[in-house]
């Protein structure tokens, strides 16, 4: 039996920024996704302020459709979203107002903190969304240095109400033997709320063998389904 999961951080939209370039590479990538279990996918390219990965909201919509018109024509079932990966700055409820930057419902957002360092009022602008009505995801928390360093300091954004959402590809040693420790670690504490695969080019799931490798780390079999799939229909 197929395995299903909802995927909430990808990079498959083309064109837009470090991910995948072509129409052709995306529709390539949601052939494999439907073989393997893969039932949604939440598209998320980057959102950098004073970047060149600051293609707005209107922009993506243009690509998103088209890729769905694509997808349709070649009988690929997998359900499609529209958002974005935020890179952290101070006016992300002003961006979300201006469209330049697209909620999960209207409602989440997907949050990304620096790879190689951090932005000492963090915890204030992650404060200021959730007080405006906002939910925040925390997108791949295993990967912050500050938080390999301390791997508990990830509970001042929990008790918050900060959600996690974990790249599987940690778990199989992609990022570095830190991040594949620290991802176990938060799972096993029942941190994570999503699985997702940040995935930049086109690359197979591997799905079962990412719920086997689930199922050997001793997480119950609810939680697995949590964290690959209800978790986000009910977000939805």
């Amino acid at each position: 039996m197929v395995t299903k999961m909802i995927d909430c951080h990808s990079h498959i939209l083309p064109g837009v920024d470090d991910g995948f370039k072509t129409m052709e590479d995306s529709l390539e990538e949601l052939k494999i996704a439907e073989s393997e279990g893969i039932t949604d996918i939440v598209l998320t390219p980057h959102y950098i302020s004073d970047s060149n990965y600051s293609s707005n909201v209107s922009n993506n919509k243009k690509i998103f459709n088209k890729l769905n018109r694509e997808k349709k024509k070649l009988g690929i079932n997998v359900n499609l979203y529209l958002s974005n990966e935020i890179y952290i700055t101070d006016n992300i409820d002003e961006l979300v107002s201006k469209k330049e930057v697209n909620p999960i419902n209207n409602k989440y957002l997907l949050i990304e903190f620096p790879l190689n360092g951090y932005i000492q009022n963090s915890k204030r602008i992650i404060f200021k969304l959730i007080s405006n009505g906002y939910k925040v995801i925390l997108a791949h928390p295993e990967r912050y240095p500050f938080l390999k360093e301390n791997k508990e300091a990830i509970k001042e954004f929990l008790d918050m109400g900060v959600l996690l959402q974990g790249n599987f590809m940690s778990l199989f040693g992609r990022y570095g033997k830190h991040s594949k420790k620290l991802l176990k670690y938060y799972l096993k504490k029942n941190y994570i709320s999503f699985i997702g695969s940040d995935f930049h080019k086109v690359t197979n799931y591997n799905l079962n063998k990412l719920k086997f490798k689930l199922r050997i780390m001793g997480l119950k079999k609810n939680y697995i389904e949590d964290v690959l799939e209800r978790n986000f229909k009910n977000l939805v």
